[in-house]
């Protein structure tokens, strides 16, 4: 129905809205490479399945959950819908009052569990409101909306809680036990190579199904392989099937075995892995076959590390994992290092994996279901969906985790397989015309130079946004680590002082863990060698610090996290600049602007002008922002440090304040002194309180006002950084959207 509409409306000379290119050109796509007949055929569906035929495409609500430090979260929530042609922001920073704790204790019963959840996500009520002014179109058409979670870097830690049992807040009903909520979660993928879409007739599956033979010495069950490959290769149907296991008569379903299979010839599209998995003091292993038949446990760390080195096209679009604990455990913060988020921060497009241990009958039955559904269009999020609702209600349906790359949740394309080679159908007069615009040779010799141009901005980009994640990053690492600095003395006179510091020195390892898993990215790793070196060291020395009660190995742990902050957040700001300061927006935006100029002189009428016209001028306008932001924030984050230096001196050293006031006025001066915003009034007003103070010798008057002083300058920097990260993620998906224009001609061979 959507390629019959799309060819209508452009047909019909229709012109969507200024801002809504992407679309456009997506839908052109669709009509282009798609066989005339797929176009007016329902898909072809295995017997005993009837798939539901939703209204396409779905509209898209995404949620988006930020920390800002302190325990404190926010929420946005914005809405992409098709049928309006525009982007919605519903609702931006409203607070979410998440309290991990309290669930933890609801963790018995899904239902309250969920309950509870929901009521602490939509606490505030312009959230509530959002949400239904959302839904409520869909709820009254009777069709589908996808969900889609997105946990910003920044709040990693909330992966820990099960988001698969959030109710609609306005209807009161579990989202993920509807056929109408397509629900997932979203991962920042470290490598951003471009995800394709197989045709149907490409499809192939790698299954791997481990059964070593001395499990039960772990006091682990027998899987059944043969039941397993029965299973699997019903549900692919004529989806060609290699499977890897002793028990079936095949090579064994070694770590080895599964990379070779995956690196040599033709893509497979989906991998399926069978086999038990466990977490292990924070750590995540499978229980895969050795070459001498003996059980060959491995770190799931070099599965994924394996999988990665795969060239992106040898890479599965799928990898569902039908092992325990490989979405990690519920409320356990190691959950971001098991298997499912791991392979999806590597760049697969889609992972299912299971949140705790899933109940053998309940994979039984929600794995062919899924499958079948999967083959039938490649639209994982609506095959899940529908698997998950079929499921009995005492069954652990919320187990399963979709952490999913491609937004509209589409893994191939879903043309079907023909020996002969039909003619492209005649394209409408508005769309060949554009055709014909774009190939002439004056505006593709444009169109090439602005690709070569983004090409490298989509580049710096990505950088950029690293940067910006791990200065926040390391700025949350701040936190946990003075509470630490601060109380750490107190252990030698009081032992029983280790609990109370429990929460932060947790804190603490997971962040640095977070710095870790950034600093590894390729772009970084060179330069970040001594902090990552020092971080590894650190986490050692804390781990024997808790293990062995040793405040003496504390000390040593706080040391190295104090020399890598000094060293490593004055850094990432530093090349934060350096980084906008190389973006070619400028560039980008004059080479967009030649595309324009080349289509306007030869048809001034062309409706995509206006879009044209309107991401040159986001362009242009995100560029001006970050030209003021970045040093803005430059300059803050040394006032920010300087303010830190002398707050924590001031209960040994008074005299530090009279020492470095001079210079903070000197530095914050340019900042706000000739402010007239409130903020800065205030700040203004402050400052010569405490000039004054000083003069006339007040020391502690003069101390109590500079902790006013620091605490609203903080505040103040804060929204700064607020301001710059959200530019920076509008920077990322202008980007994402002008790499769909490029990669939508490329498809449809424009």
């Amino acid at each position: 129905s959507l390629r019959r509409q799309a060819l209508q409306d452009l047909a019909g000379g229709f012109s969507p809205p200024a801002g809504d290119f992407a679309t456009t050109m997506r839908l052109a796509c669709v009509t282009l490479s798609a066989p005339l007949h797929a176009a007016i055929m329902p898909p072809v569906v295995p017997a005993r399945l009837a798939i539901p035929d939703f209204p396409m495409p779905h509209a898209e609500l995404e949620l988006t959950l930020r920390a800002l430090g302190d325990g404190a979260y926010v929420a946005d929530l914005r809405l992409r819908d098709p049928a309006s042609r525009r982007e919605s922001e519903l609702a931006l920073g409203v607070p979410a009052a998440l309290k991990a704790d309290e669930l933890r204790l609801l963790a018995a019963d899904a239902e309250a569990y969920g309950r509870a959840l929901t009521a602490q996500v939509f606490s505030d009520q312009r959230l509530r409101e959002g949400w239904i002014k959302a839904t409520a179109p869909a709820e009254r058409e009777g069709v589908a909306i996808r969900v889609r979670l997105r946990i910003d870097p920044s709040a990693d830690a909330l992966h820990t809680l099960r988001w698969e049992t959030l109710h609609d807040p306005a209807a009161d009903r579990r989202l993920c036990r509807s056929e109408r909520v397509l629900f997932s979660r979203y991962l920042d993928a470290a490598d951003l190579a471009r995800v394709s879409q197989g045709q149907r007739p490409t499809l192939r599956a790698l299954a791997a199904i481990a059964n070593p033979p001395d499990l039960g010495a772990f006091n682990l069950a027998p899987v059944g392989v043969k039941a397993e490959q029965t299973r699997i290769a019903h549900a692919l149907g004529a989806v060609p099937l290699t499977v890897l296991g002793r028990d079936v008569g095949q090579p064994p379903a070694t770590l080895n075995g599964i990379i070779a299979a995956l690196r040599d010839g033709d893509r497979y599209s989906v991998f399926y892995l069978v086999c038990h998995g466990s977490i292990v003091e924070g750590r995540s292993f499978l229980w895969l076959e050795s070459e001498d038949e003996r059980t060959g446990r491995v770190a799931s760390d070099e599965l994924v590390r394996r999988i990665a080195d795969l060239p992106s096209t040898k890479r599965p679009l799928l990898i569902v994992l039908s092992a325990c604990q490989s979405a990690g455990t519920s409320h356990e913060p190691d959950a971001l290092r098991a298997l499912g988020p791991a392979l999806a921060r590597a760049g697969v497009a889609a992972v299912l994996a299971m949140q705790g241990d899933m109940p053998v009958e309940t994979t039984e039955r929600l794995m062919p279901a899924f499958f079948k559904m999967l083959v039938a269009d490649g639209q994982i999020d609506r095959a899940l969906a529908l698997a998950r609702a079929d499921l009995p209600a005492d069954q652990p349906w919320w187990m399963p985790v979709l952490l999913m790359q491609v937004r509209d949740g589409r893994l191939w394309n879903d043309g079907t397989a023909t020996s002969v080679v039909a003619a492209p159908p005649a394209l409408p007069d508005g769309l060949a015309e554009l055709a014909r615009q774009l190939r002439a040779p004056g505006v593709r010799e444009k169109l090439a130079e602005f690709r070569t141009i983004f090409s490298a901005a989509r580049d710096q980009i990505g950088l950029l946004n690293q940067y910006k994640a791990l200065h926040d990053t390391l700025q949350a690492l701040e936190r946990p680590f003075n509470l630490v600095a601060r109380d750490r003395r107190r252990l030698v006179e009081n032992p029983a002082a280790w609990d109370e510091l429990a929460q932060p020195l947790t804190e603490l390892q997971e962040v640095a863990r977070t710095a870790l898993d950034l600093m590894a990215d390729p772009r970084l790793a060179d330069e970040s060698a001594w902090g990552m070196q020092q971080l590894q060291l650190a986490g050692a020395d804390l781990d024997m610090a808790l293990s062995q009660s040793d405040p003496r190995c504390l000390d040593v742990a706080v040391g190295r996290y104090k020399r890598v902050l000094a060293r490593e957040l004055p850094r990432a700001d530093s090349r934060l600049a350096s980084c906008a300061g190389d973006l070619r927006l400028a560039l980008v935006t004059q080479a967009l602007g030649k595309v324009q100029a080349a289509l306007v002189g030869n048809r001034p009428d062309l409706g995509a002008l206006r879009e044209l016209a309107t991401w040159t001028a986001t362009l242009a306008a995100l560029k001006a922002r970050l030209d003021t932001l970045v040093p803005t924030h430059h300059r803050w984050q040394a006032v920010d440090s300087e303010l830190r230096g002398v707050a924590a001196s001031l209960s040994g050293a008074p005299s530090d304040l009279e020492l470095a006031w001079d210079d903070l006025l000197r530095q914050t001066t340019p900042l706000f002194g000739n402010v007239a915003d409130e903020w800065a009034t205030t700040l203004n007003t402050l400052g010569a309180q405490i000039s004054a103070a000083l003069s006339a010798g007040e020391i502690p008057q003069a101390r109590r006002l500079f902790i006013t002083y620091q605490s609203r300058a903080t505040r103040r920097f804060g929204e700064v950084d607020k301001t710059l990260l959200a530019t920076c993620n509008e920077l990322r998906e202008a980007g994402a959207a002008l790499d769909l224009i490029l990669r939508t001609l490329d498809e449809g061979n424009l």
